[in-house]
């Protein structure tokens, strides 16, 4: 017979907490992050003051959630991830300056004693999946996305490539479908992978000719939406809750659309590559759209929490960040201030916060979003609180260290509405030969470079206010930045890594089964130290 607790039959009572078990699984909000690359703070249509960008589904879904104006990033892709995953500045990595990680590079993000954000997100229960662009590194399996806490990766490890033919240089033809795309640099190498990872620790990897054939001529940003709408629509939330990083190359270069996103550009456009530019925007209105359908249709969008943010600044290649001054590569405002919003369950509906929000901010906001420890660096600040309906609590966040390298010849330092710039803000890379700052010997340091901006009254960086005819208050302002500057110089900064490329380890040729697009081997990147 079965044995009764207090008239419940055991196999009830188990029944019961498998069904609780079940229950409280599938209750835990799922995560879909959203990244799109040089993402301009004019290349969004809420944004947009020149009427040549039109997001019509990215501004309504906005709406439904928080807009940040005052979002940073970083000036080149690798640091603004970087600092996405880990919760730590990108100068903490040794990714200081407009430092990006080459294909072949010998390494990548460093190794962190702390969990990155999908590691956290896995050892909270969550099922964990990137498509499309990483870009912190591909030399081993160790820092694949598959061994940086991802169960699932599809894309690209590198920072962009053709968007029809998966190449890591460009085809010569501009054409805007794939059929006549058979012109390919010679070095061109297929950067288009898909890892998933076993209950056994092992990698099942999907052969480079299958990938081939399945996607040559079809538009990235239709292949990752494809892919990411798949994966919700077949993921088993009852089971595991979803973690899902979408990472977006549009609209970064080469600016190919497709002719059915380019005919929904808004018309009287005369500048050729502002116009391409829109139509890459256009193609990340529809993928977003298609993501968020997905939710809607498997009856989980009400209980998933979307975060939407850019990269760095805008390519010069047709992008834009007015009213801001500058663009990629630069810690001018354009350089590093991006578009960004946060939708889902508990969040404030309709809101602009004019509040300072950085990329580390992403993971711990997270974290307390969804109610998992935060276990990442100490950078990255809470913002939960700060977007959560009824919440009255004064912003967290009061500084933002935009850039630093430990010379100081290009840093800068934000505080409330204040930006303090000591260096050149255009140096693309700082001279890792410098020495590094030394409190006992300040005056060596760079501060007659130093200029000072208010960024509320003048958010295009026109006025300086430290100069000949600065105020007393002004020059207290700008001193007491700089030296806050010089507490984070002497402090935890990585040295400045150097990348060695060993492309010709990193590329793998393949001998193709039959002749296809006029190739009997192609040659692909993946992992090769391990």
């Amino acid at each position: 017979y079965q044995r009764r607790v207090r008239g419940v039959s055991i196999s009830t009572v188990m029944f019961l907490c498998a069904f609780l078990l079940c229950a409280a699984a599938s209750a835990a909000p799922n995560v879909v992050v959203i990244v799109a690359d040089d993402l301009g703070y004019n290349d969004i249509g809420y944004n947009n003051q020149d009427g040549e960008i039109s997001t019509p589904f990215l501004d309504s879904l906005s709406e439904q959630g928080v807009r940040m104006s005052r979002f940073y990033g970083a000036s080149m892709c690798s640091p603004a991830r970087a600092a996405l995953v880990t919760g730590r500045y990108p100068f903490r990595e040794g990714l200081q300056g407009a430092k990006a990680i080459p294909s072949g590079a010998t390494m990548g993000l460093p190794s962190s004693s702390t969990p990155l954000l999908p590691e956290a997100m896995k050892e909270a229960g969550y099922d964990t999946y990137l498509v499309g662009k990483w870009h912190l590194g591909f030399s081993s399996w160790k820092q694949a996305p598959t061994g940086r806490g991802f169960n699932y990766f599809y894309g690209l490890s590198g920072h962009g490539f053709d968007y029809f033919t998966h190449m890591n240089s460009p085809s010569k033809q501009r054409s805007r479908d794939g059929s006549s795309r058979v012109t390919r640099n010679a070095a061109s190498t297929f950067d288009l992978s898909e890892h998933r990872l076993l209950d056994s620790g092992k990698i099942n990897e999907t052969g480079a000719e299958e990938l081939l054939r399945g996607t040559w001529g079809v538009h990235a940003e239709r292949l990752f939406s494809s892919r990411a709408s798949q994966i919700i629509r077949t993921h088993d939330v009852t089971s595991k809750p979803l973690f899902l990083m979408v990472c977006y190359t549009n609209p970064h270069s080469p600016l190919q659309v497709l002719d059915e996103d380019l005919e929904k550009v808004p018309a009287g456009i005369t500048n050729n590559r502002r116009r391409l530019l829109s139509g890459l925007v256009v193609s990340l209105d529809h993928g977003v759209k298609e993501i968020v359908t997905a939710l809607k249709d498997r009856g989980i969008y009400e209980n998933t929490l979307v975060v939407f943010v850019g990269d760095n600044g805008p390519s010069m290649m047709g992008g834009s960040a007015a009213p801001l001054r500058g663009g990629k590569t630069t810690i001018w405002e354009g350089g590093v201030r991006i578009p960004a919003f946060v939708v889902g369950p508990g969040i404030k509906s309709n809101v602009t916060s004019h509040d300072l929000y950085h990329m580390s901010d992403v993971y711990p906001t997270i974290a307390g979003l969804v109610g998992i420890p935060y276990t990442g660096g100490r950078d990255g600040v809470d913002q939960s609180g700060n977007l959560r309906v009824g919440s009255t609590s004064p912003a967290p966040r009061r500084e933002v260290i935009v850039d630093l390298d430990r010379s100081l010849e290009r840093s800068a330092i934000i505080q409330h509405e204040y930006k303090l710039i000591v260096g050149d803000p255009e140096l693309r890379e700082a001279d890792i030969n410098s020495p590094p700052v030394s409190l006992r010997n300040l005056t060596s340091l760079p501060f007659s470079s130093a200029q000072l901006y208010n960024l509320v009254e003048d958010p295009g960086e026109s006025r300086d206010l430290y100069s000949a005819s600065s105020t007393k208050k002004n020059s207290a302002i700008a001193l007491f930045l700089y030296f806050r500057l010089i507490q984070y110089a002497t402090g935890d900064v990585r040295e400045p890594l150097v990348f060695q490329r060993r492309m010709e380890r990193a590329v793998e040729t393949v001998d193709l089964s039959a002749e296809f697009q006029g190739m009997t081997q192609v040659k692909r990147l993946r992992p090769w130290l391990d």
